[in-house]
Formats: structure tokens, sequence, C-alpha cells
């Protein structure tokens, strides 16, 4: 489970690197909140992933994925994440992404 301390140093690095609106990551933030719990999924690390000039992209890790209909899943939550993304106006302008993926393993240990 993710501490409020370290999204609250996420969204501080965030918007160093990017000086993107507060409102934007609110919205981003509630998407990717909502999508979580539709799919009954809760994040084992949510990490600044990619960072190129003013654009980042915010990496959400799923920790139960045990099977071709677990990533179906992640699949279906980054499809919907997209949709939502563009329809909602305040994020036109946003350097920021997101995208759910499974939890990366490397000889039984997370990396």
């Amino acid at each position: 489970m993710i501490g409020y301390s370290s999204l609250k140093q996420l969204i501080t690095e965030i918007k160093t690197i990017t000086d993107c609106p507060r409102s934007q990551l609110h919205s981003l933030a509630t998407i990717c909140s909502n999508i979580l719990k539709k799919y009954n999924q809760k994040p084992c690390s949510i990490k600044l992933e990619i960072q190129v000039s003013a654009y980042c992209a915010i990496g959400i890790a799923i920790d139960d994925i045990n099977d071709v209909n677990d990533i179906d899943s992640i699949v279906n939550m980054n499809f919907e994440l997209s949709e939502q993304v563009a329809a909602n106006a305040n994020l036109d302008s946003c350097p920021v992404i997101a995208v759910f993926h499974p939890k990366l393993i490397k000889l039984g240990k997370q990396i």
C-alpha cells in the first residue's frame, strides 16, 4: 500500500518538473482512483517513471496479477484511463500522463 508521505513527495516532484496545476493533478488522480476502485485493484507502487523535459509519466504498479485475465484487466484499465483523460477538458494541456502496469518481478523480488 502506498503511504501518504510518498504520494505527497511524488506530487511535489511532479509539480517541480512540470509546473502542472494542482487542478490537473487532482483530475488525473481522481480518474486513476476511480478506475482502480472499479477494477477492485490496489497499487503496490506509484512512481515517476519517465521524465522528458517538462513532461512525465506516472507508473501505477498493480500487485495482484496472476494470469492472462488479470493482464486483460490492466489493458482495459489503461483503455478507460485514456478515454477519460481525453474526455476531460481540464487535462487537455496536462504534461503528466499515467499508466497502469503489473508489478515487475525479477527472480521473485520486486524491482
